[in-house]
């Protein structure tokens, strides 16, 4: 179960449905997802963009090869061994 939510978490940052999740597609997905939770001011922002990038970073360990993208392959494979 935990594997399949996590698959499902990553293929919905995949905003252009191409099959392939890239690291902006992360963050931008990171972001929306958050902006509801948000309070606002300068610390918050700057805690904000920290944890966004904390998050994007956490999920692109996904990209085994380091090509900047999340392919099928990957996606499976990390699904099945996260490590956060």
């Amino acid at each position: 179960m935990q594997r399949a939510q996590y698959i499902s978490l990553l293929l919905q940052a995949d905003l252009n449905s191409d099959g392939v999740i890239t690291g902006d597609e992360l963050s931008i997905f990171a972001r929306y997802s958050s902006r509801l939770m948000r309070v606002e001011g300068p610390e918050s922002d700057a805690r904000h963009a920290e944890q966004m990038q904390r998050i994007t970073e956490s999920r692109m360990r996904a990209d085994a090869n380091g090509d900047g993208k999340i392919d099928w392959q990957e996606l499976f494979a990390y699904g099945h061994n996260p490590t956060d």
